[in-house]
């Protein structure tokens, strides 16, 4: 019997109690990936949000049928794909594979990524390549009723007819509405708001239909209607998705299926909030993308991301870090650990318990029931595994309950079965044979011998614990053991600033390692050689490099004790990388290089005596000058005062910190951070100036030179756009304003 369940509708902005179209049947419509990419992170959020709701509905008895399209059609438009705006895809056409390899490979991605994470596989996984002939006729119904109409080979869908348009999104005023969303830009258009049905396909075009209006492709929306309707009926229970599906895409579900059958679509509309990556939406576009690889290539189990999603309500924005994941692969492998020692807990068989476990399920129910509110059902788990039950039976209820959560908490799985029963058999008899022992060498003797099969079987994969009366041999976790000796860090926030602090040395040194070690090592080599004499400290920011820095600076530390190595979880944007570097400096004085940089001679009592003039906030050997903030391009290398000092060196005094603050973290390329630094610093009556006296080699800036033209302009414009909102109109921080 299904239970009464409570979930948030989109649709009409409060909880609904979900009435099955069909008695003890419930169907559910996810919309799927489109494969042509690796999935992120934020992609398998949406995904687990109905997988849950799948399993809350298989715990309460009812029939399930799950629709999870895979869009393998390829929306892109063909001039975009020419000019690279998908590389994956752009690197597959290159190789000389097909449309359909490329759609195959992410498929068989998607399915494995969904499988490590114990998503219960979909009813039917329909791809759009093999409706496309239920997509003609669903357009050309809609041309019949007068709901659409055809314009150059394409078809769109007239807004105007359906007055229900924008009641899901809230978007419903057409003043407000942008044209162009999924290149739908066409002034021909009857309404901006109209979108396409179908597609006139460009010559080149290798994904592409007969229809009565030419050739050409379906539109992205109308492949989730037609098959939603194929395989669930006119009217369903559940569509889920994420909340940047709403707008445009369910919105023009709903319009293009409900004109026809003039009924709803799906009684609940359930969308799940962003993974957010350091307060940001985890994109692919926005470089913050992670995927489950990278959870493995960390060295972290898939299903302690499952177990992090589990802490956050579906509804609520989840932000991601691998410390974060840390902690929840450790609190998932201890609860699994649990599980295995309930399991091999001696059976009770009295009923005085009975109700104290129906209260532990009423519990757990009322908290699944109520908008699927996981992280209180995950923290009913916890209490219960501290109550006085008897083993025997929190392994009935931990069982029972993770038929919801999917953390496969009682599968375990050993590398070595015979190896498994040999060890519990010869531990238990050495365990008997300490207790009826009476001389204590003896004792002792066996005692050593358990220590040293401990060892052996560690060694081996296994790890022992001693129960009463058994012993009781897990799987070693080497998930477990990365998360509890991570030493990264996954924000600046995570470096304990010391910037208020008493100074320690007299010089911070710190610079960026971002690949390109040999750069790195020149440049450290350079300052060992000159600043060994100073109280120095050399901070290195490893941003996640294949090769951990560490690996090759222990040989520089045994000349230097002061070398310390700070390594991200994941690749930092440049203004975060050298804030961790702020954050941990102790020097009265910070200097912050590129690893172009090479030193040749002194230069510390140079940036010490152009310091100690109050006035000056920073001093380097290379600055810029603008006569208007539009262009920054006339590079200063003779001693005056200048607008700003680039950051290829940059020097000042670690305790204006406290009154400019760090550097502005959506810098993420490093290209005009230091522009913007260097106003901050004059912004607070501080001069910028290149002494002339400070001689350094600058060699070629690689990062610059090795990356593709358009994208570094690119990179370029959008900080230079950061730029500009804040300072583009204080022209009277210019020094050629100041002079005059």
């Amino acid at each position: 019997m299904i239970e009464i369940m409570y979930l948030y509708d989109t649709y009409t902005r409060k909880l609904k109690l979900i009435d099955p179209v069909k008695k003890g049947h419930i169907g559910i419509y996810t919309c799927g990936p489109t494969v042509y990419r690796d999935l992120h992170l934020g992609n398998l959020r949406s995904f687990l949000l109905a997988d849950w709701i799948k399993r809350v509905y298989h715990y309460q008895g009812a029939k399930v049928t799950h629709v999870k399209n895979v869009t393998d059609v390829g929306h892109m438009r063909q001039e975009l794909l020419e000019l690279g705006e998908d590389r994956v895809v752009m690197a597959a056409l290159k190789a000389g594979k097909t449309a359909k390899e490329i759609a195959d490979h992410y498929t068989r991605q998607f399915l494995d990524a969904e499988s490590k994470l114990n998503i219960i596989p979909a009813t039917v996984f329909p791809k759009a390549t093999d409706h496309v002939e239920e997509m003609i006729i669903h357009i050309q119904t809609l041309l019949d009723n007068d709901l659409a109409y055809e314009l150059n080979g394409n078809v769109y869908f007239r807004v105007n007819r359906f007055p229900n348009y924008g009641l899901l999104s809230g978007n419903r005023d057409q003043t407000f509405l942008m044209p162009g969303l999924r290149g739908e830009v066409d002034s021909e258009k009857e309404d901006i708001r109209d979108f396409s049905l179908w597609r006139a396909a460009e010559v080149s075009r290798e994904l592409q239909w007969d229809s009565p209006w030419g050739k050409g492709f379906p539109g992205w929306h109308i492949e989730c209607s037609t098959m939603s309707m194929k395989y669930l009926g006119s009217s369903f229970d559940i569509h889920t998705g994420g909340v940047d599906n709403i707008f445009p895409h369910h919105e023009a579900e709903i319009a293009q299926s409900e004109s026809l059958t003039q009924t709803r679509l799906a009684n609940c509309w359930v969308h799940g909030a962003h993974l957010l990556e350091n307060g940001m939406k985890m994109a692919k576009s926005a470089g913050n993308a992670y995927t489950l690889a990278d959870l493995e290539l960390r060295g972290l189990g898939t299903l302690s991301f499952r177990y992090l999603c589990l802490t956050v309500r579906y509804k609520n924005r989840l932000n991601f870090k691998f410390s974060s994941l840390c902690s929840a692969q450790i609190a998932y492998t201890r609860l699994k650990n649990m599980t295995v020692f309930w399991k091999n807990g001696s059976v009770h068989k009295g009923d005085e318990f009975k109700d104290a476990l129906q209260e532990w399920r009423s519990r757990f129910n009322l908290a699944i029931n109520d908008n699927l509110n996981l992280p209180d059902a995950l923290k009913i788990v916890w209490e219960m595994s501290k109550s006085e039950l008897p083993s025997s039976l929190k392994y009935k209820l931990i069982c029972e309950f993770d038929s919801i959560l999917g953390l496969d908490l009682d599968e375990t799985f050993f590398p070595d079965s015979n190896l498994l029963r040999d060890s519990i058999s010869e531990r238990d008899l050495l365990r008997k044979s300490t207790f009826t022992e009476k001389n204590d060498v003896k004792k002792q003797q066996l005692y050593a011998k358990m220590d040293s099969q401990r060892s052996v079987l560690f060694e081996k994969g296994l790890v022992v614990r001693d129960q009463f009366p058994n012993s009781i041999v897990i799987p070693r976790n080497y998930e477990f053991e990365t998360a509890k000796t991570w030493n990264m860090v996954s924000s600046s926030s995570d470096v304990i600033s010391q910037i208020k602090n008493k100074s320690q040395v007299d010089f911070t040194i710190g610079f960026i390692v971002q690949g390109y070690d040999e750069d790195a090592k020149r440049c450290l080599t350079s300052i060992l050689e000159y600043w060994s004499t100073e109280k120095v400290e050399i901070l290195i920011f490893d941003n996640f490099n294949k090769q951990p820095v560490r690996d090759w600076v222990n040989s520089f530390n045994q000349k230097f004790l002061q070398i310390k190595v700070i390594r991200s979880d994941h690749i930092f944007g440049t203004a975060e990388a050298y804030n961790c570097i702020l954050n941990a400096s102790v020097g009265e004085y910070v200097v912050l290089l590129d690893t172009s940089i090479e030193f040749f001679e002194k230069c510390s009592s140079t940036i010490k005596n152009a310091l100690n003039q109050e006035s000056v906030g920073i001093v380097g050997p290379f600055g810029l000058l603008s006569s208007d903030l539009k262009h920054f391009h006339t590079e200063i290398t003779n001693s005056q005062d200048v607008d700003a000092v680039e950051l290829y060196f940059m020097a000042f005094r670690r305790s204006i910190l406290n009154k400019i603050g760090l550097i502005r973290q959506c810098f993420n390329f490093y290209r005009n951070l230091d522009i913007d630094f260097s106003f901050q610093c004059r912004n607070y009556g501080y001069r910028t100036i290149v002494d002339d006296c400070i001689q350094v080699k600058r060699h070629k800036h690689r990062i610059w030179y090795d990356m593709k033209e358009d994208e570094r302009e690119k990179l370029s414009r959008n900080n230079y756009r950061y730029f500009l909102k804040r300072w583009g109109t204080r022209n009277d921080l210019l020094t050629s304003t100041k002079q005059k």
